[in-house]
Formats: structure tokens, sequence, C-alpha cells
């Protein structure tokens, strides 16, 4: 066999190796917020999509009280990485938080909703966890 082809041959195998890490690295990256731990209100939910969000809302009612403060709900809110969407609402609107876990290929989405009155103290709240969003 000639140098050329034995180096062709031999670089050829070293581009295979050098794909094949290259993807498994990005593999692993894009996975890396499926790794992370998942907070309380959002862990370990199993079952169909419709059994989750139920699981869900019970786990948000049981969580937050009516009459606890609009001010704690949010502050646990925020440690659990749901974030505030209707910041400027008005008082009297339906408030809502969310938290978004991206997967490889698909996106899951959980949603709290309350209701504060006056004296900001809670009137209403429940859990919402639709199904994934998948390109």
């Amino acid at each position: 066999m000639s140098r050329l082809k034995t180096w062709s041959i031999h670089a050829g195998i070293w581009v295979v190796i050098a794909l094949v890490a290259a993807g498994g690295t990005a593999l692993w990256l894009l996975s890396a917020p499926m790794r992370e731990a998942a907070p309380p209100l959002t862990a370990g939910l199993s079952g169909s999509w419709s059994e989750q969000s139920i699981a869900f809302d019970k786990r948000v009612r049981a969580r937050y009280a009516i009459g606890a403060t609009d001010q704690s709900l949010g502050a646990d809110l925020v440690k659990q990485g749901f974030t505030r969407s209707d910041w400027g609402s008005s008082p009297a609107a339906e408030h809502e938080a969310s938290r978004v876990k991206k997967g490889l290929f698909c996106r899951e989405i959980f949603n709290v909703y309350w209701r504060a009155d006056t004296a900001d103290h809670l009137t209403s709240v429940r859990g919402e966890h639709p199904a994934p969003t998948c390109p």
C-alpha cells in the first residue's frame, strides 16, 4: 500500500473520530437543562400530560394556601425557577408565573396563576402543566 493511501485511511479514521466526539459533546451540552434538578413543585411528575397537570395543580394548591401573601408566593416561585410574566398588570387581574424546562427536542411549561385581594392576600391559586411543545 502506498504512503498516500495509508495516510488517507488514517486521516479518514481521525476525521470520523472527531465527528463522533463533536456530536457526542453537542448532545451532552444540549441535554444539560434536562440534568438540572427539578424544584419541588415540578419534581417527579409522571403519567399522561393531563395526569401531570392535575398533580401539578394539586401541589400548587397545597403549597400556597388561600390567605397567604402574594409576596411570599412570588418569592417562593422565583426560588423554584419561575418567572412572573404579568408585571404591571391590574391588581384585580389573574397573575401568572411560568417555568420552562427545555429538553433536547421539546420544552415543558409549568404555569401558576393566582389572584389577590387589595391587602395582597391570595384569594385563588391554581397550577397548569400543558402538553410539551416540540418542533
